[in-house]
């Protein structure tokens, strides 16, 4: 359905195609992270994940604060750098009062498993002994946390969207599409399985 969205797949209808462009950045990062995850390659499909988990926060703080879309658009560069980056999204929801669909230990995780390197970082260790690995290897706790993290993060993204973008008649389905995919998130992500591995 994003993808479709995308495209102009029902008719184009001009102009700045703004919430095409963000459905395409979304379409793009959540089918490379999904065939990295499907290869094993957790931490590089992470590190995608969490590129769409920055565009989730946005599309969801356009979803409470409509008003803050022109100020998004409207802005410079340097503007933006200083009002719109992840972590002023996430301090400006939190100050809301709402709840943070990409939180701040969710983000640093997928960052610390996927982008920035730490003294201990363990590549690919999805495993009990948390043992580093290289290569496509096949680790069933980190597939699925890999596959739950970047469900949430598009679910987020195609529930919000209609923010930048005029569904029409497809407004309905696509939530409904996003509320059943957040729905159906299992229980293990990166947190519970981090969680999981310390108790072994």
């Amino acid at each position: 359905m994003l993808y479709r969205e995308a495209v102009c797949f029902y008719g184009c209808r001009g102009g700045e195609h703004l919430g095409e462009r963000i459905a395409a950045r979304v379409v793009n990062h959540a089918l490379a992270s999904y065939r990295l995850l499907t290869f094993g390659y957790y931490d590089e499909s992470m590190a995608l994940t969490r590129n769409i988990g920055e565009v989730a926060n946005l599309l969801y703080l356009f979803f409470i604060s409509p008003e803050r879309i022109n100020e998004w658009k409207d802005a410079d560069e340097n503007l933006r750098r200083r009002m719109f980056t992840p972590v002023k999204i996430r301090l400006h929801l939190e100050q809301l009062g709402e709840t943070v669909p990409i939180d701040e230990s969710r983000y640093s995780g997928l960052c610390e498993a996927g982008v920035h390197l730490t003294p201990h970082s363990r590549p690919q260790a999805y495993n009990q002994h948390t043992q580093p690995t290289l290569g496509a290897v096949v680790q069933d706790g980190g597939l699925l946390a890999a596959l739950n993290e970047l469900s949430g993060a598009i679910g987020i993204c195609a529930g919000s969207l209609f923010r930048v973008h005029d569904l029409g008649d497809r407004r309905q389905p696509l939530g409904q599409a996003a509320v059943r995919l957040l729905e159906t998130i299992g229980g293990l992500d990166l947190s519970t399985l981090r969680r999981a591995f310390r108790s072994v």
